[in-house]
C-alpha cells in the first residue's frame, strides 16, 4: 500500500498513464535522476523474483496433497488438458507470424526457433489433444475416476469455449456498442523487453492511429524524423 502511495506521490498521474515503462522505473528515474538508477531497480526485481521462487519451492515441497480420489484426479486432469490446445494454437501461430513478416517486409527476428522443433512440437500437442479421447482398456468407466473418463475433456473444452465467448464480447461486441476499436500498441519495458498492450481507439481517431503505427503496433514517431515524415504522408493518404 505504501509503495502505491509512493508512486502517486512522486509521479504525476499523466506520466503514469503515458509511461512506456513500469511505474517502478518512472519512480526510480524521478527520485534518483537519470537512467542509471533503473539498473538498481532491475537488481531488486531479480532479487524479488529469486525470493519468490525460493518461497514457492519451499512452500510446495511441504504441502500435503489431498487424498487420492475422484476430486483430486479430475482436478489434475483438468489442469493438463486445456493448456494443450492454446499451446498448439500458439505454435501454429508462429508459422502465421513468419508468413506475415515476409509479406510485410519486416526484418527477421534475432531469435528464431528451428523449423523441425516447431513441427515436432505440433505433433506432440496433437498427441496430447487426441489420445485422451481413446477409452481406457477397462472401458469408459475404467479411467482414474469412477465416472466417465472423458468428463475432464468435455469440461476443458467448455471452459475454452466460455473464454472464447468472453474474448469476442470484449474485442468485438463491446467496441461496436461503445463506438471504438481495439488496437495493440508495442511498448518497451524498462528492461528492454517488448510487449503489446490493448488500446481503445475511438472511431473518429482510428484512421489517425493506424497511420501513426506500423503493423506491429510500434509508434512510427518513436523512430526518428524520417520515419515521422513517412507516417505523416501515410496518414494524409489515408485521409484522402
Amino acid at each position: 500500500m505504501l509503495a502505491s502511495v509512493a508512486y502517486f506521490a512522486a509521479i504525476p498521474k499523466a506520466d503514469i498513464r503515458a509511461g512506456k515503462t513500469i511505474a517502478a522505473g518512472l519512480l526510480f528515474t524521478r527520485v534518483f535522476g537519470g537512467h542509471k538508477a533503473v539498473r538498481g531497480l532491475n537488481f531488486l526485481i531479480a532479487l524479488s523474483s529469486f525470493g519468490n521462487l525460493v518461497a514457492v519451492f519451499l512452500g510446495t515441497s511441504r504441502l500435503i496433497p489431498p487424498r487420492a480420489g475422484d476430486a483430486f484426479n479430475f482436478t489434475t486432469d483438468l489442469q493438463v488438458y486445456p493448456s494443450s490446445i492454446p499451446n498448439l494454437l500458439m505454435t501454429i501461430d508462429i508459422f502465421v507470424v513468419r508468413s506475415n513478416h515476409k509479406r510485410l517486409g519486416l526484418p527477421e527476428p534475432q531469435f528464431k526457433a528451428w523449423l523441425p522443433v516447431l513441427v515436432f512440437s505440433v505433433f506432440v500437442k496433437l498427441y496430447l489433444i487426441i489420445m485422451p479421447w481413446y477409452p481406457p482398456a477397462k472401458g469408459k468407466y475404467g479411467g482414474d475416476v469412477s465416472f466417465w473418463y472423458g468428463t475432464y475433456i468435455v469440461t476443458s473444452i467448455g471452459i475454452l469455449i466460455l473464454c472464447g465467448i468472453y474474448y469476442l464480447i470484449y474485442i468485438e461486441v463491446l467496441p461496436r456498442i461503445g463506438r471504438y476499436r481495439m488496437r495493440y500498441e508495442l511498448v518497451t519495458l524498462g528492461s528492454g523487453a517488448e510487449a503489446h498492450t490493448p488500446v481503445k481507439v475511438p472511431l473518429n481517431e482510428l484512421d489517425e492511429w493506424d497511420g501513426r503505427h506500423d503493423a506491429t503496433g510500434a509508434n512510427l514517431r518513436d523512430f526518428g524524423s524520417e520515419t515521422e515524415k513517412v507516417a505523416d504522408e501515410t496518414f494524409e493518404k489515408t485521409k484522402q
